[in-house]
């Protein structure tokens, strides 16, 4: 069965909420647009980098 739930990758209660009794997680929260990542570049570090920690 497929549940899904948004919220703020960077929130560190959320995958330890959400994670527990599931195998897979697909994380479609990265920023891909380059021209962002070069406008700001702070808020790509923090969505990709950070984000992508919380989840491991």
């Amino acid at each position: 069965m497929l549940h899904i739930r948004q919220g703020d990758i960077t929130d560190a209660r959320l995958p330890a909420d959400v994670v527990p009794g599931h195998d897979v997680i697909v994380n479609f929260a990265a920023e891909t647009h380059v021209d962002r990542s070069i406008s700001g570049p702070g808020e790509f570090v923090v969505t990709n980098m950070h984000g992508l920690q919380r989840l491991l």
